[in-house]
């Protein structure tokens, strides 16, 4: 039966064994790899945090964007376009590593103010709500799929079920969204 079973999910059976059992390189590789994927999101979302929560609770520059000026305006623009710009050069020194990780921070900085300034709205509570969800959902779907992964379980065909779940979220969120007036 186990043999039906790999035959039918890879081609000509499972010549290298395991769980995956196409991949060439070492596990060492590609927990280095896990590891530095997830470094450079937490920085990602703490440098977020950080930006986005001193748009909001440091006084003088949450007034500042409240004031709706002519500097604010250009000020507003800038944050809007800056994270567009920003992905030209991530784009082109996107394989030279020292340089490529300083836009990328650059890059989430120019964002952060974006979500900050979202957040500066009467419904901003509701962004860091969402944020906080989302670390949820990402820390346990983390924690389940090292878990899985130690055990040798391959969860790939739950992949429908995930779509629709997603989906069935999605249109909850659109008929219970109360009217903006």
């Amino acid at each position: 039966m186990a043999s039906a079973t790999w035959s039918a999910c890879y081609p000509g059976g499972a010549p290298g064994g395991g769980m995956y059992p196409y991949m060439i390189e070492n596990a060492q590789l590609r927990w280095a790899f896990i590891r530095k994927v997830y470094v450079i999101v937490s920085v990602q979302l703490l440098v977020t945090v950080a930006v986005a929560g001193a748009v909001n609770l440091v006084e003088p520059i949450k007034t500042f964007f409240q004031a709706r000026t002519p500097e604010v305006l250009v000020a507003y623009v800038i944050i809007i376009i800056s994270p567009l710009i920003m992905m030209l050069p991530m784009i082109y020194f996107r394989n030279k590593h020292p340089i490529n990780l300083f836009f990328l921070l650059l890059f989430t900085v120019c964002i952060s103010f974006s979500v900050g300034l979202g957040c500066l709205s009467k419904n901003g509570t509701v962004i860091f709500q969402a944020a906080g969800m989302t670390a949820a959902i990402v820390i346990g779907l983390t924690c389940y799929t090292f878990w899985a992964a130690k055990r040798g379980y391959d969860f790939e065909f739950l992949g429908p079920f995930l779509f629709a779940a997603t989906l069935v979220l999605f249109l909850y969120a659109i008929i219970t969204e109360r009217p903006i007036i």
